[in-house]
């Protein structure tokens, strides 16, 4: 007995000493069978991109918001170890874009089998999303600018869609500027013009105010004094301007030279900084709203919150010559911040990183960002008509010494209206 384990174990020195020799002589050979393990453990690149505009210096950079924060999670290790390539691809300018430049951006997120869209800004998601919808692949915190915005399975705006801004319009001439009858003004012919119209009738009914017939204009038209003068006489002492984030500058001139005290009511992107300084005092006392913040902050002054202060941080380090921005950074930078968050979620519970699988996390997570009132697609969206929207929430705000400050620090429901009052 002795003697067997004697001569087994010699066995098994022969064989070691046989494999030793084989390895030191044919190094290759062992690297070899090492290399699938080393290629296992290799974590994959999470491929994303933006359907965007270029930049505009000194007024537009918002994929720069959303590129620093990325380029932050991929130097502290990525999600899960797995690093974020995003991939920009621009529809136009704010000055000219197209549906053509659009399609072409959807078409290459398929052909690269992009994980999801992420931030994207431009005006032809119709044109986007019937390409992108195939494939699983989510248009995730875009920017609600289209009617298929609203509606589509593979739509998931974190802000606030026309709708409800123009429903909390209509609401805050009555609660906050004291407006008995509100007339609205908007474009003719746009894909939205009937909701504004009707959400603003709808959150003016809701406050107890009255409406008049709107008036519409064409996309072109540079004079309003006609149309204000055709809302007053009607009765309107309060107009709700749905003109865009254009034509604003031109509609208060027109209203301050009726002679008339009227006030304006708007969402804060139609009246930039730079039409505000445009206008001087003739702006002091317009009223805004915008997508509920957090503390209704609306200057980068004091970085009240963490979320704040970690965006700040970042972008003075990875994209510090647009701070100036401000918040016009924030709706993309938030994005950025809510994927990272769906991304966590697979990564924690195992999922692969597919496109029909990132759709599939998006309801098991709470998107609380720090930045706008936090989003959960788990839940039934308030307004039935509206099935993709669930950032319902604005804060009011207003003009005044030339700058937008908060009339309060709440958050307005701005569905409530618009549950009560479905047609206007």
């Amino acid at each position: 007995m002795h003697l067997r384990r004697h001569k087994r174990r010699a066995g098994m020195g022969l064989l070691v000493a046989a494999v030793t020799l084989l390895v030191a002589v044919t190094p290759s050979i062992a690297l070899a069978a090492r290399a699938p393990a080393l290629r296992s453990a290799a974590k994959s690149t999470i491929n994303l991109e933006q359907i965007n505009l270029t930049s505009l210096p000194g007024v537009w950079d918002d994929q720069g918001a959303l590129q620093a924060y990325f380029s932050y999670v991929n130097a502290h290790g990525g999600v899960g170890g797995h690093k974020i390539n995003m991939t920009e691809c621009y529809a136009g300018s704010l000055i000219v874009s197209t549906p053509n430049a659009a399609t072409n951006c959807a078409q290459q997120a398929v052909s690269n089998h992009v994980l999801a869209l992420v931030g994207s800004f431009n005006l032809f998601d119709s044109n986007v999303l019937p390409i992108v919808s195939p494939a699983h692949i989510a248009d995730f915190g875009n920017f609600p600018l289209s009617q298929i915005d609203n509606m589509s399975k593979d739509s998931y705006p974190l802000l606030t869609g026309s709708a409800l801004f123009a429903s909390g319009v209509g609401t805050m001439l009555v609660q906050e500027g004291h407006c008995k009858t509100v007339g609205t003004i908007a474009v003719s012919g746009t894909p939205t013009e009937t909701e504004v119209v009707n959400a603003v009738n709808s959150g003016t009914k809701y406050a107890g105010g009255k409406v008049v017939s709107p008036v519409l204009v064409s996309a072109t038209e540079t004079d309003f004094a006609p149309a204000v003068a055709t809302l007053e006489s009607e009765g309107a002492t309060c107009i709700a301007d749905e003109l865009g984030t254009t034509g604003g500058v031109a509609l208060a001139t027109a209203v301050s030279q009726s002679g008339e005290h009227v006030i304006i009511g708007s969402t804060g992107p139609a009246y930039s900084p730079a039409a505000i300084s445009a206008l001087g005092p003739l702006a002091n006392g317009i009223l805004l709203d915008q997508t509920a913040q957090e503390l209704a902050q609306v200057t980068d002054a004091g970085y009240h919150t963490p979320a704040e202060k970690l965006f700040y941080q970042i972008m003075q380090q990875y994209d510090p010559g647009n701070i100036p921005l401000g918040n016009s950074e924030w709706p993309c930078y938030e994005s950025a911040v809510a994927s990272v968050i769906v991304l966590k979620y697979m990564v924690a519970h195992g999922m692969s990183l597919t496109p029909a699988n990132f759709e599939k996390a998006i309801p098991k997570v709470n998107l609380v960002t720090g930045f706008f009132a936090p989003v959960n697609f788990a839940s039934a969206p308030p307004v039935k008509s509206l099935p993709r929207d669930h950032a319902v929430s604005v804060n009011y705000l207003k003009v005044e010494n030339d700058t937008i400050v908060p009339i309060t620090h709440r958050n307005y429901n701005a569905a409530l209206a618009l549950v009560k009052y479905p047609n206007g």
